[in-house]
């Protein structure tokens, strides 16, 4: 008896809270820095480096391995003991908040254990106007991409007076020598950011919204997450047609040097004047020596049915698709689990404040 009283002041301190939460926090370190959920295959033809660390230690897929589930389960079990161990006495106005928010730890780790078990997910890549549609949980989602949107920001130059005297009044307001935002008519906007307007539908049930990385549309227990995106354009050169995608090098039977074409530049663009315009669909061309060499210099800039011509080459945009990456997550208890964190925040504020006054 004395050996288990002695494992569960163990299991129930202090201590065995900090230790845990280091080893976690070291576990999500290794998670972000490795990437999750490729092969090792896939990271070795990538690159990757310290490939025996993670085939040994399981760092592509970190958060599934024992050692990750059983640092968790035991920081999860040391959070419910030292919920069950007040240290509050009864009577005290403080007890009450506490028993309630140490209750509420335990809501919030039952809501994630849920989570853990029940949670399903599917990748879906839809073209822009298309649909697609995924069963999750015995329920029939359709998802329409509505529109791909792409925003854009011009990048001045800023450049200075010449001479310490000259700055040094600009700096204090002197507008004859303030800097100038100098604006290249060839330089290329800036990119800034990319949405998506997705409409998901079950039933009669309909929902619409204009999506971000980390701004996901919420559907009952669905969640749409936009992931990434991908672009496949034909570029007409010399009258021929390319289909090539973003980076993806090519060469041009009978003219010389390797080729690649840049993301297509289309969507809205914020001026240095704050105003907002639509840029006409347009992709850089640029190449390099086909002799190994591995500078790439800008060729021309195409735009959509428009030719643009350079060393005796004629370039246009015939046409191009864009395809949006979204995940659609099946999760019952992310609301429980959302809801149960904000009131517990309260309880814990609450007892803090009463504690001081």
């Amino acid at each position: 008896m004395p050996t288990l009283y002695r494992f569960y002041n163990i299991l129930s301190s202090a201590g065995t809270t900090v230790i845990s939460l280091l080893i976690l926090c070291a576990f999500y370190l290794a998670g972000t820095i490795f990437p999750q959920g490729i092969s090792l295959e896939e990271y070795k033809m990538a690159g990757g480096r310290f490939i025996f660390l993670a085939e040994n230690l399981r760092l592509l897929n970190i958060f599934n391995s024992p050692a990750f589930l059983f640092t968790a389960g035991l920081f999860s079990l040391n959070l419910i003991l030292c919920s069950l161990n007040l240290s509050v006495k009864n009577g005290n106005p403080r007890f009450y908040l506490t028993k309630i928010y140490h209750m509420l730890i335990i809501g919030v780790l039952a809501a994630i254990f849920i989570s853990t078990f029940t949670w399903r997910e599917t990748v879906l890549e839809i073209k822009e106007g298309g649909y697609a549609q995924v069963k999750l949980n015995n329920k029939d989602i359709k998802v329409f991409l509505k529109k791909f949107i792409v925003e854009y920001i011009e990048s001045p130059s800023l450049t200075f007076k010449k001479g310490f005297t000259e700055r040094v009044k600009g700096i204090f307001g002197n507008s004859s020598n303030a800097p100038l935002l100098i604006l290249d008519q060839d330089s290329l906007p800036f990119y800034r950011e990319f949405n998506a307007e997705v409409q998901v539908s079950a039933g009669t049930d309909v929902k619409s919204k204009i999506i971000q990385v980390n701004s996901p549309l919420r559907f009952f227990s669905y969640t749409i997450y936009l992931f990434g995106f991908d672009q496949v354009m034909n570029i007409l050169i010399n009258g021929k047609n390319y289909r090539v995608k973003p980076d993806e090098e090519f060469i041009v039977p009978g003219v010389d040097g390797i080729f690649k074409s840049s993301a297509i530049i289309n969507g809205k663009v914020l001026r240095v004047d704050s105003s907002e315009d639509e840029i006409s669909p347009m992709v850089v061309l640029s190449r390099k020596d086909a002799g190994g060499g591995s500078n790439w210099v800008k060729f021309l800039k195409a735009g959509k049915g428009t030719d643009s011509k350079a060393d005796g080459i004629s370039v246009a945009l015939s046409d191009y698709e864009q395809y949006v990456t979204l995940s659609v997550r099946y999760d019952p208890a992310v609301g429980i689990m959302k809801w149960l964190s904000f009131v517990l925040m309260i309880f814990m504020s609450l007892s803090v404040i009463i504690k001081i006054i």
